[in-house]
């Protein structure tokens, strides 16, 4: 087999992994839609232009199509922009006032997430590490957290230790 073949392998293969999505990972409905523009998620652009679908926006910091800049590219007066990740989530004030689906408030942010610290992960199994930027429960941070024989590494992506 070539190396170029079994470079797109390999990649075909990843991409069908990072499809399936894991257990106790928060999806929102905007992030499994798929993107019905022209261009995919992180697409490089200059301009709002070159982006389109559930990512119309284009972060010229760096240069990726996104689905927010700022609070009124939300299409909803209880989403607000999560300018950390670029992504329309509910906003809050307080932990009363969001859903059960992302129960802790980053009063900070003004977002709704799955956590901001670990011991919000309670009942989340084998995920109990806080990953604060993206706010989801996750198995690993680091290498640290992998102490299971034959998965010493931490899949930075999915947040699961990995051979």
């Amino acid at each position: 087999m070539s190396f170029v073949r079994l470079g797109a392998l390999t990649t075909m293969v990843t991409l069908a992994i990072a499809s399936i999505g894991c257990p106790g990972e928060i999806h929102f409905a905007a992030d499994d839609a798929g993107d019905t523009g022209a261009l995919p998620s992180g697409t490089r652009c200059t301009v709002d232009a070159n982006c389109g679908g559930t990512t119309p926006r284009c972060d010229t910091a760096t240069n990726t199509c996104v689905q927010c800049i700022a609070a009124a590219d939300c299409a909803t007066d209880d989403t607000t922009c999560d300018t950390n990740l670029h992504k329309c989530r509910p906003k809050c004030s307080s932990t009363l006032t969001c859903p059960s689906v992302v129960p802790v408030c980053d009063e900070a942010r003004g977002v709704c997430l799955g956590c901001v610290r670990d011991n919000q992960c309670v009942g989340e199994g084998a995920r109990a590490r806080c990953e604060v930027s993206t706010g989801r429960c996750v198995e690993c941070l680091s290498a640290s957290d992998c102490k299971a024989p034959g998965r010493p590494t931490c899949d930075a992506i999915s947040g699961d230790c990995a051979h």
